[in-house]
C-alpha cells in the first residue's frame, strides 16, 4: 500500500495536465523536452510569461538586442500547438 504522500503524488500527476514551452525564434526552434504540469493552460501560459522575462532579463544583463517577436509556443500533452505567446506580451516596455 502506497503511503499517503505518494498517493497524493499520483492522483496529481493524474489530474495535472503536461504543458510544453517551446521557444521559437525566427527558424531557430528549441524544443521543452520535460514539459511542466500545471493545472490548466492559462497557468502554463503564466509559466511562460515568467520564463520569457527571466530571458529578456538575461539578454538586457548581457546587453542583447531584444527580439519581441520570438515566441513561446505551448503546447499540451497530446502535443497539440495550443497557444503562441509573443515575447512581447510578456513585458511592457515605455519609451
Amino acid at each position: 500500500m502506497p503511503s499517503a504522500e505518494t498517493a497524493a503524488l499520483i492522483s496529481r500527476s493524474l489530474l495535472m495536465p503536461r504543458f510544453y514551452l517551446n521557444l521559437r525564434s525566427g527558424d531557430d526552434y528549441i524544443p521543452d523536452q520535460e514539459g511542466s504540469e500545471v493545472a490548466d493552460l492559462a497557468a502554463a501560459r503564466m509559466e511562460a510569461i515568467n520564463a520569457v522575462r527571466d530571458l529578456v532579463a538575461a539578454d538586457i544583463r548581457l546587453g542583447k538586442r531584444l527580439n519581441l517577436s520570438d515566441a513561446v509556443e505551448i503546447d499540451d500533452q497530446e502535443g497539440r500547438l495550443v497557444l503562441i505567446m509573443l515575447f512581447r506580451e510578456a513585458v511592457s516596455i515605455k519609451a
